[in-house]
């Protein structure tokens, strides 16, 4: 099936629009990724903070 000039010309800024419609979308979805995985390690941060000072307390009381 041959598509003519200006046939293909609509279809080429249609792929234009999706694809840049699609790029904002992907790096929205990527920095809320980020934004999980930053969280996620400050809460086992403070986890492995709150666990140190359990072990000095330990170690404290053995003594």
């Amino acid at each position: 099936m041959a598509l003519s000039p200006s046939a293909k010309n609509i279809l080429s800024w249609a792929a234009v629009a999706i694809v840049g419609a699609a790029v904002p979308l992907g790096l929205s979805l990527l920095q809320v990724s980020m934004c999980d995985i930053h969280e996620e390690a400050l809460l086992q941060h403070e986890q492995s903070n709150k666990l140190r000072e359990e072990i000095k307390n330990i170690q404290r009381k053995q003594i």
